[in-house]
């Protein structure tokens, strides 16, 4: 990251265009005297012996501290109060995230009893790997970062986010998927998936994606979507409404599908329709005639 870059046009955005100048110089000050205390206290003093790559880590976890205040109270950086006392707003971001935190950790402690035995270990590390993360995160000075490594995919990856709201979100991602995966028969889950790689075990890939394919399908074509057995009259059918259907038709009739899944499988929260709706716009642009 560009350290002084950072400082100069906050989180790689624009000042509030509403500023003036002068306005906008007392921001940019105001970062870089934020700094020099953080500095300080990660150096325990000496921050004359802080290299310029640590130094850029720093100001862009100020960043995002202060980022994460701006948007507890509705706003985001770009439109920060050059008035404000900027040590006061870092320690409220730094409350909100520790209160993220709190939350994830709450979250992860019950995924192990959520996990289905699906005989796959990029799947099954998942919880281990999100705890990896919760103890090697440093929120006090590079809360930007996500620390660790997940192996296992999502249909809809988290990756455009950092630290904290990163896992979280990923973690949130993650359950949702694992609650639709766990109204069908283990067998029958395990059973598809196995058709579709030589060793499930070792397999690298989005276990959701592909049980969600096929339950789509069968509800298209009037089948219940719990058995995950598609047939070749069931293929040659769904090929004929393919290519009656324009994209947009398409795009409508699988939300429509998903949605509908997702009441015949008791899943009413707000946030699993969304993401089952969003799944099926994803799936219905990639079919091509």
């Amino acid at each position: 990251m560009d350290y002084e870059g950072a400082l100069t046009n906050p989180a790689g955005g624009q000042l509030s265009p509403g500023l003036t100048e002068e306005q906008a110089n007392r921001v940019r000050a105001s970062l870089w005297q934020l700094l020099a205390v953080r500095t300080k206290l990660y150096t325990m003093g000496d921050s004359s012996s802080v290299r310029i790559e640590k130094a850029a880590e720093l100001s862009e976890s100020i960043l995002y501290t202060l980022n994460a205040y701006q948007k507890s109270i509705g706003s985001d950086i770009s439109h920060i109060n050059p008035d404000a006392d900027f040590v006061e707003m870092f320690d409220l971001g730094l409350a909100e995230l520790n209160r993220q935190l709190d939350s994830g950790k709450r979250a992860a402690a019950v995924l192990p009893a959520e996990m289905l035995p699906i005989p796959n270990q990029f799947y099954q590390s998942v919880p281990d790997d999100i705890n990896d993360f919760f103890r090697q995160y440093d929120v006090y000075y590079f809360a930007h970062q996500s620390a660790g490594f997940i192996g296992y995919p999502l249909n809809q990856s988290a990756d455009g986010l950092q630290g904290i709201q990163y896992i979280n979100e990923y973690l949130r991602r993650f359950r949702i998927e694992n609650r639709f995966l766990a109204r069908f028969e283990l067998d029958a889950v395990i059973s598809l998936l196995s058709a579709g790689t030589p060793s499930l075990e070792y397999h690298v890939g989005n276990f959701f994606e592909p049980v969600f394919a096929v339950s789509i399908a069968l509800l298209l074509v009037g089948k219940t979507p719990f058995s995950l057995n598609i047939i070749d009259s069931d293929r040659i059918l769904l090929n004929k409404r393919f290519f009656e259907w324009s994209e947009a038709e398409r795009v409508e009739r699988f939300i429509a599908a998903a949605l509908n899944m997702a009441r015949l499988m008791g899943l009413r929260e707000d946030s699993d329709n969304a993401y089952l709706a969003k799944a099926a716009e994803l799936l219905a642009v990639q079919i091509r005639h």
